[in-house]
């Protein structure tokens, strides 16, 4: 799914509190430099990819969140053959790798 606007992490805050939803967004180490004079190295997390988010649960609860949460969720979508758009599905083994990998 998407988060618009960068919500990530307040879309992720909501999906923990919500049972049978898992949610993960994957981070990446960020090292930025702050102050104007006296610089300091400062890290940081932020998204690999923003505005995105991978969402486990059943297609019901799915549906709900997205009804009820609509401004911060978006399905995510490929075209099908019949002209319609389907949500995209990632099998859970591709899931667990990537999510290993991050």
């Amino acid at each position: 799914m998407s988060s618009p606007y960068g919500r990530e992490q307040k879309v992720m805050d909501l999906m923990s509190q919500i049972a049978d939803v898992k949610a993960f967004v994957p981070m990446e180490r960020y090292e930025r430099m702050v102050g104007h004079k006296n610089r300091v190295r400062k890290i940081t997390e932020r998204p690999v990819i923003r505005n995105l988010l991978f969402i486990q649960s059943e297609e019901a609860c799915m549906r709900a969140l997205k009804a009820e949460y609509n401004t911060l969720l978006q399905f995510k979508t490929r075209p099908a053959e019949d002209g319609s758009f389907r949500p995209i599905i990632v099998p859970d083994k591709q899931m667990e790798d990537f999510m290993r990998l991050y």
